[in-house]
């Protein structure tokens, strides 16, 4: 709804959402969508496929900011540190996602990090816990 919210329960939501799928038109559908994994493609390529699927992205830079870390660490090029504030187990932030400043990074645990996030952008990292 507008609002936000539906008009029932979720106890009440997840009834009707058996009972539709236990529809045989329904259950057809479903079955076909599994056999045909064209139908998927058809719906990226819609202009609602296409806002849904670019919700779900992280942004490019932020990404080949992170690879090139991970290359770096694979191939020894850099080491991880300790946190730079508590001497924890670390992860890399980093200051620019400019593409000379990749490998120029901060070693923060996970709790600093996510503080200096909240504090310069209120928001916390993106890196998985």
């Amino acid at each position: 709804m507008t609002d936000g919210y539906l008009h029932q329960c979720k106890s009440c939501r997840n009834e009707c959402v058996k009972k539709h799928r236990q529809k045989p038109e329904v259950k057809l559908r479903r079955k076909l969508e599994k056999q045909n994994p064209e139908v998927k493609k058809r719906y990226k390529k819609t202009e609602k496929g296409r806002i849904a699927n670019a919700r779900y992205k992280p942004p490019k830079e932020k990404m080949a900011a992170k690879n090139a870390i991970n290359y770096a660490l694979r191939t020894g090029k850099i080491a991880r540190q300790p946190c730079f504030l508590c001497g924890e187990k670390a992860q890399a932030h980093h200051s620019s996602y400019a593409p000379d400043m990749r490998l120029d990074v901060t070693w923060l645990c996970q709790d600093h990090h996510n503080q200096l996030h909240i504090e310069h952008e209120n928001k916390k990292s993106w890196v998985n816990t």
